[in-house]
């Protein structure tokens, strides 16, 4: 008896031992984390998704994506989250979505407990404002200088073809050349 006794105190203290392991690679993890039981209710969060979501990762337990995102998420978003959740939406398993002033990456995978038993399914929350915001300049900016030299290029090109048809008298032989040369690029800088 002392010696089945042992061996259960052992392996409950690996059990912990493992468990305490676990719990400490979830909440080192910087992306927020998830886990829903097969009725959509968080079991799990971390201290990322709290940080993500503004709020306490004990009040994230218990909730539903519904309640979790409120109403700080347009309804087609919300919708394709539950549609992810529930394993109806398979492709694709990561989205991006605006969740009030930030934009989101979410990336869901099912839990299984066995080959083929999903228990649930995991989600993962990063924060893509940043990255977002980035892209955003980006295309604005790209949007702005293709306007700002489109005007001015349009111009240098119309004048240049007044020249090259001797509008402004005649032009020699290199000044055509350098005249052509100088068309040719304000064509092509005209079709970036």
């Amino acid at each position: 008896v002392d010696e089945r006794t042992q061996d259960l105190a052992e392996a409950l203290e690996r059990e912990r031992a493992e468990a305490s392991r676990r719990q400490a690679i979830l909440e080192g993890i910087a992306d927020g984390v998830i886990v829903f039981d097969r009725d959509g209710a968080a079991v799990v969060a971390n201290p990322a998704i709290g940080r993500i979501l503004d709020r306490s990762p004990d009040a994230i337990i218990g909730s539903n994506i519904s309640r979790l995102m409120g109403e700080n998420i347009v309804e087609a978003d919300l919708e394709m989250l539950i549609d992810l959740l529930s394993g109806r939406e398979l492709n694709p398993s990561s989205v991006k979505i605006n969740w009030g002033e930030k934009t989101l990456s979410v990336s869901f995978a099912p839990v299984r407990a066995a080959p083929h038993q999903v228990i649930g399914t995991v989600a993962v929350f990063r924060d893509f404002t940043h990255e977002a915001e980035i892209d955003r300049m980006k295309s604005d900016f790209v949007s702005i200088v293709s306007h700002e030299l489109r005007t001015p290029l349009t111009s240098i090109k119309g004048y240049l073809d007044l020249v090259l048809m001797g509008a402004s008298g005649p032009t020699n032989k290199q000044q055509e050349s350098f005249l052509q040369i100088a068309k040719s690029n304000t064509d092509r800088l005209h079709g970036l």
